[in-house]
């Protein structure tokens, strides 16, 4: 951006900050359940996971029993589960299940209460792909190691930026992730029958 417009513009700068932490969370979010591992990317929650298995689930079985076998599965990891992630949109449809009365199963429709399926916390992440899940123990087999704050800095000594009249933004942090028994995060895509 150039350096007049971030100086008639005050409110600018708050803009730009907010906008680059958010950024950065998305990221951060990212990186927590999906990254790679590889050079420069942490090494995922979900791509350290256990992989879901639906062997003796009752027939018949919907998105929500799913969940519940996976919530067994982790707990055979000896951890208990303490959370599920999903999709916006799985949660969503998950919501909107209804009984053969027509009433929803969910009764959060009118208090507003905190998301929670089988005793779990649901955490709502557009990192999660349409159709996946995990189940895990997040408070107990994993730690973030928070190195350094969220922030964000301006300058005008990148490349030919004081030449050009110009700024840069960047915005970081430094973190980390352990995650001490991956049996205790358990994972996968709904089965295409449900």
């Amino acid at each position: 951006m150039s350096k007049q417009v971030y100086d008639d513009v005050p409110m600018l700068a708050s803009l730009i900050d907010t906008d680059l932490r958010i950024g950065l969370e998305q990221t951060e979010e990212n990186q927590i359940l999906l990254g790679a591992g590889t050079t420069g990317n942490m090494n995922g929650l979900y791509t350290q996971r256990t992989a879901y298995s639906a062997t003796g689930i009752p027939a018949a079985a919907n998105k929500v029993d799913h969940i519940r076998w996976a919530k067994l599965q982790v707990r055979k990891s000896y951890f208990p589960a303490t959370a599920v992630v999903l999709n916006p949109q799985d949660w969503a449809e998950l919501e909107l299940l209804k009984d053969s009365q027509g009433a929803y199963l969910h009764a959060a429709v009118t208090t507003g209460a905190e998301p929670r399926l089988w005793g779990l916390r649901v955490v709502e992440s557009d990192a999660m792909a349409v159709g996946t899940f995990m189940v895990g123990a997040f408070s107990l087999a994993a730690k973030i190691w928070d190195r350094e704050q969220a922030n964000v800095q301006i300058s005008s000594e990148d490349r030919d930026n004081f030449v050009k009249n110009m700024l840069t933004l960047r915005g970081e942090e430094r973190l980390a992730l352990t995650v001490t028994r991956p049996t205790a995060f358990v994972g996968g895509t709904f089965p295409a029958s449900v």
